[in-house]
Protein backbone atom coordinates (compact mmCIF):
# COMPACT_ATOMS: atom_id res chain seq x y z
CA UNK A 1 0.00 0.00 0.00
CA UNK A 2 1.59 3.26 -0.88
CA UNK A 3 1.32 5.88 1.74
CA UNK A 4 2.64 3.90 4.69
CA UNK A 5 3.87 5.78 7.61
CA UNK A 6 7.73 4.82 8.18
CA UNK A 7 6.67 2.46 11.21
CA UNK A 8 3.87 0.43 8.85
CA UNK A 9 6.14 0.50 5.12
CA UNK A 10 8.03 -2.25 3.78
CA UNK A 11 11.42 -2.33 5.19
CA UNK A 12 14.66 -4.55 3.79
CA UNK A 13 13.63 -7.27 6.02
CA UNK A 14 9.77 -7.75 5.11
CA UNK A 15 10.11 -9.96 2.09
CA UNK A 16 12.54 -12.50 4.43
CA UNK A 17 10.12 -12.25 7.68
CA UNK A 18 6.53 -12.87 5.92
CA UNK A 19 8.46 -15.61 3.79
CA UNK A 20 9.18 -17.37 6.75
CA UNK A 21 5.65 -17.13 8.36
CA UNK A 22 4.27 -17.90 5.21
CA UNK A 23 6.10 -21.55 5.24
CA UNK A 24 4.90 -23.02 8.00
CA UNK A 25 4.77 -22.42 12.15
CA UNK A 26 8.43 -23.62 13.12
CA UNK A 27 9.98 -21.60 10.32
CA UNK A 28 8.13 -18.60 11.54
CA UNK A 29 9.18 -19.79 15.39
CA UNK A 30 12.82 -20.11 14.64
CA UNK A 31 12.86 -16.48 12.76
CA UNK A 32 11.10 -14.81 15.25
CA UNK A 33 13.53 -16.41 18.13
CA UNK A 34 16.59 -15.09 16.10
CA UNK A 35 15.36 -11.95 16.93
CA UNK A 36 15.24 -12.22 20.92
CA UNK A 37 17.35 -10.01 22.80
CA UNK A 38 17.89 -13.37 25.12
CA UNK A 39 21.27 -11.68 27.03
CA UNK A 40 19.85 -8.30 28.09
CA UNK A 41 16.69 -10.50 29.64
CA UNK A 42 18.23 -13.36 31.25
CA UNK A 43 20.41 -10.50 32.91
CA UNK A 44 17.31 -8.58 33.89
CA UNK A 45 15.66 -11.88 35.11
CA UNK A 46 18.79 -12.98 37.20
CA UNK A 47 18.82 -9.24 38.68
CA UNK A 48 15.10 -10.26 39.78
CA UNK A 49 15.74 -13.12 41.43
CA UNK A 50 18.33 -11.73 43.37
CA UNK A 51 16.17 -9.02 45.39
CA UNK A 52 16.02 -10.17 49.10
CA UNK A 53 12.17 -9.68 49.02
CA UNK A 54 9.35 -11.54 47.37
CA UNK A 55 9.10 -10.14 44.16
CA UNK A 56 5.52 -7.74 44.28
CA UNK A 57 3.13 -7.40 41.37
CA UNK A 58 4.54 -3.93 40.89
CA UNK A 59 8.20 -5.38 40.27
CA UNK A 60 6.67 -7.79 37.64
CA UNK A 61 4.38 -5.30 36.11
CA UNK A 62 8.06 -2.74 35.75
CA UNK A 63 9.59 -5.57 34.30
CA UNK A 64 7.46 -6.24 31.76
CA UNK A 65 6.61 -2.13 30.85
CA UNK A 66 10.80 -2.35 30.35
CA UNK A 67 9.78 -3.57 27.17
CA UNK A 68 9.23 -0.42 25.07
CA UNK A 69 6.64 -1.44 22.30
CA UNK A 70 3.05 -0.51 21.06
CA UNK A 71 0.78 -1.09 22.56
CA UNK A 72 2.80 -1.50 25.80
CA UNK A 73 2.46 -5.35 27.04
CA UNK A 74 -0.10 -6.34 28.85
CA UNK A 75 0.11 -6.48 32.48
CA UNK A 76 -2.97 -8.14 33.90
CA UNK A 77 -3.43 -10.53 36.70
CA UNK A 78 -2.74 -13.38 33.49
CA UNK A 79 0.57 -11.71 32.49
CA UNK A 80 2.01 -11.37 35.92
CA UNK A 81 0.93 -14.67 36.54
CA UNK A 82 3.42 -15.61 33.11
CA UNK A 83 5.59 -14.26 34.44
CA UNK A 84 6.29 -16.00 37.66
CA UNK A 85 5.93 -18.89 36.09
CA UNK A 86 8.71 -17.91 34.09
CA UNK A 87 10.87 -17.09 37.15
CA UNK A 88 9.93 -20.59 38.71
CA UNK A 89 10.38 -22.35 35.73
CA UNK A 90 14.12 -21.48 35.07
CA UNK A 91 15.19 -20.63 38.46
CA UNK A 92 17.28 -16.80 37.13
CA UNK A 93 18.57 -16.81 40.33
CA UNK A 94 20.89 -19.48 38.95
CA UNK A 95 23.64 -17.73 36.13
CA UNK A 96 22.13 -18.91 32.49
CA UNK A 97 25.02 -21.24 30.59
CA UNK A 98 23.46 -19.73 27.38
CA UNK A 99 22.87 -16.26 26.73
CA UNK A 100 22.14 -16.11 23.20
CA UNK A 101 19.59 -16.79 20.67
CA UNK A 102 18.34 -19.92 20.33
CA UNK A 103 17.20 -20.71 16.84
CA UNK A 104 20.84 -22.76 15.75
CA UNK A 105 21.55 -23.88 18.70
CA UNK A 106 18.22 -25.95 18.12
CA UNK A 107 18.50 -27.41 15.38
CA UNK A 108 19.64 -30.44 16.66
CA UNK A 109 16.83 -31.06 19.11
CA UNK A 110 14.51 -30.33 15.70
CA UNK A 111 16.21 -33.05 13.84
CA UNK A 112 15.80 -35.57 16.78
CA UNK A 113 11.61 -34.75 16.76
CA UNK A 114 12.23 -34.81 12.69
CA UNK A 115 13.39 -38.40 12.55
CA UNK A 116 11.61 -39.81 15.74
CA UNK A 117 8.33 -39.04 13.18
CA UNK A 118 10.16 -40.22 10.40
CA UNK A 119 10.02 -37.21 8.73
CA UNK A 120 11.94 -35.96 5.64
CA UNK A 121 15.42 -35.06 7.21
CA UNK A 122 15.54 -31.75 4.69
CA UNK A 123 13.86 -29.12 6.59
CA UNK A 124 12.80 -27.26 3.84
CA UNK A 125 11.19 -30.35 2.84
CA UNK A 126 8.43 -30.51 6.03
CA UNK A 127 4.89 -29.70 5.56
CA UNK A 128 2.88 -27.08 7.36
CA UNK A 129 1.90 -30.26 9.48
CA UNK A 130 4.78 -31.60 10.08
CA UNK A 131 6.43 -28.04 11.41
CA UNK A 132 3.74 -28.07 13.67
CA UNK A 133 3.92 -31.42 14.94
CA UNK A 134 7.67 -30.38 15.33
CA UNK A 135 7.35 -27.65 17.19
CA UNK A 136 4.29 -28.87 19.58
CA UNK A 137 6.68 -31.52 20.77
CA UNK A 138 10.16 -29.48 20.58
CA UNK A 139 9.87 -28.14 23.54
CA UNK A 140 9.88 -31.63 25.58
CA UNK A 141 12.76 -32.80 23.64
CA UNK A 142 14.63 -30.33 24.76
CA UNK A 143 14.24 -30.35 27.88
CA UNK A 144 15.03 -33.96 28.27
CA UNK A 145 17.96 -33.57 26.15
CA UNK A 146 19.70 -30.37 27.06
CA UNK A 147 18.37 -28.29 30.33
CA UNK A 148 20.32 -25.35 29.88
CA UNK A 149 19.63 -24.79 26.43
CA UNK A 150 15.82 -25.40 27.49
CA UNK A 151 16.08 -22.38 30.09
CA UNK A 152 17.56 -20.08 27.42
CA UNK A 153 14.31 -21.34 25.15
CA UNK A 154 12.17 -20.73 27.79
CA UNK A 155 12.92 -17.11 28.07
CA UNK A 156 13.37 -16.51 23.91
CA UNK A 157 9.17 -18.21 24.01
CA UNK A 158 8.76 -15.56 26.26
CA UNK A 159 10.10 -12.82 24.55
CA UNK A 160 8.57 -14.10 21.42
CA UNK A 161 4.78 -13.71 23.43
CA UNK A 162 6.19 -10.21 24.05
CA UNK A 163 6.72 -8.60 20.86
CA UNK A 164 4.10 -10.65 19.26
CA UNK A 165 2.07 -7.76 20.61
CA UNK A 166 3.37 -5.66 18.59
CA UNK A 167 1.14 -7.14 15.62
CA UNK A 168 -2.04 -5.76 17.14
CA UNK A 169 0.12 -2.38 15.82
CA UNK A 170 -0.79 -3.48 12.52
CA UNK A 171 -4.25 -4.84 13.21
CA UNK A 172 -5.46 -1.85 14.97
CA UNK A 173 -3.80 1.20 11.91
CA UNK A 174 -4.26 -0.81 9.32
CA UNK A 175 -5.69 -4.14 8.89
CA UNK A 176 -8.76 -3.80 10.85
CA UNK A 177 -9.69 -0.15 8.70
CA UNK A 178 -8.79 -1.77 5.77
CA UNK A 179 -11.03 -4.65 6.27
CA UNK A 180 -13.87 -2.19 7.52
CA UNK A 181 -13.71 0.01 4.23
CA UNK A 182 -13.50 -3.10 2.25
CA UNK A 183 -16.52 -4.44 3.65
CA UNK A 184 -18.84 -0.66 3.04
CA UNK A 185 -16.73 -0.10 -0.88
CA UNK A 186 -18.03 -4.12 -1.22
CA UNK A 187 -21.78 -2.70 -1.04
CA UNK A 188 -21.10 0.70 -2.57
CA UNK A 189 -19.29 -0.37 -5.63
CA UNK A 190 -22.15 -1.38 -7.91
CA UNK A 191 -24.28 1.63 -6.64
CA UNK A 192 -21.20 4.19 -7.88
CA UNK A 193 -20.46 2.06 -10.85
CA UNK A 194 -24.31 3.05 -11.73
CA UNK A 195 -24.10 6.32 -10.88
CA UNK A 196 -21.12 7.27 -12.41
CA UNK A 197 -22.70 5.06 -15.49
CA UNK A 198 -25.47 7.20 -15.32
CA UNK A 199 -23.76 10.46 -15.30
CA UNK A 200 -21.66 9.82 -18.09
CA UNK A 201 -24.67 8.57 -20.48
CA UNK A 202 -26.75 12.49 -19.55
CA UNK A 203 -23.86 14.10 -20.20
CA UNK A 204 -23.57 12.30 -23.70
CA UNK A 205 -27.23 12.60 -24.36
CA UNK A 206 -26.97 16.15 -23.14
CA UNK A 207 -23.67 16.64 -25.49
CA UNK A 208 -25.77 15.09 -28.80
CA UNK A 209 -28.92 17.32 -27.92
CA UNK A 210 -26.16 20.55 -27.52
CA UNK A 211 -24.91 19.49 -31.14
CA UNK A 212 -28.27 18.62 -32.81
CA UNK A 213 -29.44 22.08 -31.70
CA UNK A 214 -26.38 23.61 -32.87
CA UNK A 215 -26.87 21.91 -36.26
CA UNK A 216 -30.42 23.47 -36.77
CA UNK A 217 -29.01 26.80 -35.88
CA UNK A 218 -26.43 26.56 -38.75
CA UNK A 219 -28.78 25.29 -41.16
Amino acid sequence: LPFMPDDLKVSPTSATHYQHFAHGPLSAYLYLSAEQGVDDVTGMLHELAQRNTELSDKDLRDFLLSFKIDPPPVTDAGALASVRKLIADVNPSVPFAIRKPVTFLLKPNIHAVMDQNKFPSVFNNLTVQQEETVLSELDAQVKTSNYELWRTKQVSDFLDGIWARYGETYEGKLIRPLLKSRRVCRPCAPVLIAFTLAIWLWRRRKASQLITTQSKASQ
